[in-house]
């Protein structure tokens, strides 16, 4: 008799508690869930926009860093923007400081038509 009591005690509580938690706290949580698993997703598609009709530009992060790749659409192809390490050394030789080819001191780039 008491352990029946005891489980439905325990249903009970557990029905209390599942009905305590509202659409407002969800939401809530899910405001908070991006900065804390942020750090643990790659290949996501971030900032990107258009260069032309059929080549799209964007960036994301990978396990190496940031990373901006060209999609041309119209071709189906994929490639890295831009030489990221080329890059990286001229900008740390015209600003004096080490810029890392992984973490680049931008979020967008934009290319022209013929990029």
């Amino acid at each position: 008799m008491n352990k029946y009591l005891i489980l439905l005690s325990v249903i009970v509580a557990s029905v209390n508690v599942i009905a305590g938690v509202t659409k407002d706290d969800y939401q809530r949580a899910e405001q908070q869930l991006s900065t804390t698993t942020n750090k643990l997703v790659t290949n996501k598609v971030g900032s990107h926009q258009w260069a032309n009709d059929h080549i799209l530009v964007y960036r994301t992060k990978t396990t190496d860093g940031v990373r901006f790749y060209k999609v041309d659409a119209k071709y189906q192809n994929k490639e890295l923007a831009f030489d990221h390490q080329k890059l990286a050394k001229a900008l740390s030789i015209a600003s004096n400081t080490d810029i890392k080819y992984n973490s680049l001191p931008f979020s967008r780039v934009m290319l022209n038509s013929h990029s």
